[in-house]
């Protein structure tokens, strides 16, 4: 509507008329407005969704490469445990007699002496 056929607010129907042009366009502006805002509204979700799921792929794979990391160690402390067990039975097979039998008999004595003095062992 140009201003030459804007109707005068002062004619009889001019002013209800311009009122409900104005309303009309309001309606279909916030009509517009709230369209836009939905596809906003849209997009942020999908959004938010897409980061989600990045994020829960990269803490997936971080919980793998942990569960990998620790079973590695795991091993190696096992093999570590197994490599010096097997070393300490070896020393001990290698002890002379008769210094196993010194370290039985010297054993046997700090037992005599712990029952002797009351102390359960």
């Amino acid at each position: 509507m140009t201003d030459a056929e804007v109707p005068s607010p002062e004619a009889p129907s001019g002013g209800l008329a311009l009122l409900l042009e104005t309303e009309a366009g309001l309606g279909r502006r916030l009509a517009q407005a709230e369209a836009e805002a939905h596809g906003i509204r849209q997009a942020a979700r999908e959004a938010a969704r897409a980061e989600a799921e990045q994020l829960q792929a990269l803490i997936d794979a971080e919980l793998e490469a942990l569960a990998r990391r620790i079973e590695a160690e795991r091993a190696a402390e096992s093999d570590r445990i197994a490599r010096e067990a097997e070393a300490r039975a070896r020393r001990l097979r290698e002890l002379p007699d008769d210094q196993v039998e010194a370290l039985a008999a010297d054993a046997v004595r700090r037992l005599l002496a712990l029952h002797a003095a009351g102390t359960p062992s």
